[in-house]
């Protein structure tokens, strides 16, 4: 289950985010509708055995190009041999590349740069 997050920096910027998977994370036809070329190469491997797991989920990631915080699907699996593979959308307000926020409980604000304050103020599914 997902949680939405609310992002509040003290210079008036704020943000609600629903990260993580829902209960489609696995679901290979959801998967289909966001990332259609990479389903069909991981129905291969998995068809071959070569897929230990996979998710699509949503990724907290940060536009440095529009200066803002989003939440963009995020397909990913990993390989038996360990190969792990990580697509991601782009920015949906200005389609330039994100980059993935990797502590979400300490992000500094991409406008300003002081810390955010953020509560869990629910689940999404």
């Amino acid at each position: 289950m997902g949680k939405i997050r609310d992002y509040i920096c003290s210079c008036g910027y704020q943000k609600k985010i629903f990260a993580g998977a829902g209960i489609n994370g696995c679901n290979l036809n959801t998967i289909m509708r966001f990332f259609p070329e990479e389903a069909k190469l991981l129905l291969k491997e998995k068809e071959a055995g070569k897929v230990k797991s996979y998710l699509l989920e949503n990724a907290t990631v940060e536009c440095f190009h529009c200066k803002s915080l989003e939440s963009v699907p995020c397909f990913s699996y990993q390989t038996e041999e360990g190969l792990k593979t990580c697509i991601m959308e782009k920015c949906p307000t200005c389609g330039s590349q994100v980059t993935r926020v990797e502590d979400e409980e300490h992000i500094k604000c991409p406008k300003c740069g002081l810390p955010m304050g953020y509560s869990e103020t629910g689940d999404w599914d």
